[in-house]
């Protein structure tokens, strides 16, 4: 009988073999992993005590392709590849290196792979191919190498540089100079109509204040006569008739016809003798 179990493991397995074989190969078990091994024989009546424990590891075995492989960062002549492994519970070996390969995709291309090596034996990694053409398309592939060999490629995935220059950084500079120089010319144009309109009101005030009151008197502009206006205060005007002016003469005693020519006088003060006599 063989009894094994596997390093860490607390289930402990048993196979039975014929009496007649001397070896025998364990078959199921993991990749590269340490296993503890007992021998007893047996009869038809009982079994023997178990063997010291015979210590023995499993070979290694090609590693899977990596997974999760993506591009998070490109600038104008590089980017960057990120990956991860999948996770048994020994990678079926040690990890030695990783190889990543890109081409380009765009007619330029030769359609030949570069190469880059990454020298880790981590589960996951990340790497920066560098010394690019901007604005270029390229595949990128990664590989894991462990002491049995190289795994198959991973899954292409899409890389593109940036174009150069400032096509995709603007400078905090350029960001609050365009920002500043419109508030400036607003802030111009309204102290400039502000001022416009203070020395508009200062010669406005300094005009009325060397100009004297106008205290003539005008003209009525709607009769065109200063009869009308006040101006005059001894004339009278009939406004039913188109005459010329009645006027009060400075014989208060006397009063004028202008359409007779007539005078008539206060008998009683200037003739005593109630003389009445037409001129």
């Amino acid at each position: 009988m063989i009894y094994y179990t596997s390093t860490g493991s607390t289930s402990l397995n048993s196979v039975m073999v014929p009496n007649n074989t001397s070896s025998y190969t364990l078959r199921g078990l993991e990749t590269y992993l340490d296993y503890t091994i007992q021998l007893t024989a047996s009869n038809k009546d009982e079994e023997s005590d178990r063997s010291s424990e015979t210590a023995s590891k499993t070979l290694e075995e090609v590693a899977p392709s990596p997974i999760t492989v993506t591009i998070p960062q490109s600038t104008s002549s590089s980017f960057t590849v990120s990956w991860s492994t999948p996770l048994p519970s020994n990678i079926n070996g040690n990890i030695q290196k990783y190889i990543i390969r890109y081409q380009r995709t765009d007619p330029a291309g030769d359609g030949n792979y570069e190469m880059e090596e990454v020298l880790t034996s981590a589960f996951d990694g990340e790497y920066i191919v560098m010394d690019l053409v901007s604005a270029i398309n390229y595949t990128v592939q990664v590989q894991t190498v462990n002491g049995a060999g190289s795994s198959n490629w991973s899954e292409p995935v899409n890389a593109r540089t940036i174009l150069s220059g400032n096509e995709t950084r603007i400078p905090i500079g350029a960001v609050i100079g365009s920002a500043i120089v419109p508030l400036v010319i607003i802030v111009i144009l309204i102290l400039t109509v502000v001022m416009y309109r203070r020395n508009k009101q200062r010669r406005l005030n300094a005009e009325s204040a060397a100009s004297p009151p106008n205290t003539a008197h005008d003209t009525s502009s709607k009769y065109g006569n200063p009869a009308y206006d006040g101006s005059d205060t001894n004339t009278y005007q009939d406004l039913t008739t188109d005459t010329s002016n009645n006027q009060n003469c400075t014989d208060p005693h006397t009063y004028e016809d202008p359409i007779g020519r007539v005078t008539y006088q206060d008998v009683i003060l200037s003739d005593p003798g109630d003389i009445y006599a037409e001129i």
